[in-house]
């Protein structure tokens, strides 16, 4: 279940894309364009009970990141803090996140903001961790 919802939390970066928030949604590679966006899987908890039934549960971690870079730092701050909060509400709007097959809760948690300084210009990084629960029934 971790690569479904990993693809749906994909999807909800690929909307952003269309939308014109954001250039370029990275998979894999490192595209010279911004800004851009990616998903990052940081932790998964699973356990599993039977009770008239099989389940399994899964508490996932992600980390959507949201990168700027370029002469005016502030230009670069609003560009990726409208593309991350049209993330959060996209997720606000369908915590199943589309998934089907399991019951399936996102919620993002915590937006944090990192700077970095590249060739003299400053690349500005938000990160938004999303928590997601999974449960699913054999």
């Amino acid at each position: 279940m971790v690569e479904e919802v990993e693809g749906a939390l994909n999807g909800v970066l690929e909307r952003l894309r269309e939308e014109g928030l954001i250039a370029a949604v990275l998979r894999s590679g490192n595209a010279p364009v911004f800004p851009r966006a990616y998903v990052m899987l940081r932790n998964v908890e699973i356990s599993a009970r039977s009770i008239g039934g099989s389940s399994t549960r899964s508490s996932q971690e992600y980390e959507l990141v949201f990168e700027g870079l370029g002469a005016d730092p502030l230009e670069q701050y609003n560009r990726v803090l409208r593309a991350a909060l049209r993330a959060y509400e996209l997720i606000r709007e369908d915590p199943t996140l589309g998934v089907s097959g399991a019951d399936v809760l996102a919620f993002p948690v915590e937006l944090r903001r990192t700077d970095y300084v590249d060739q003299g210009r400053r690349a500005v990084v938000l990160s938004m961790t999303v928590r997601v629960s999974v449960e699913s029934t054999r």
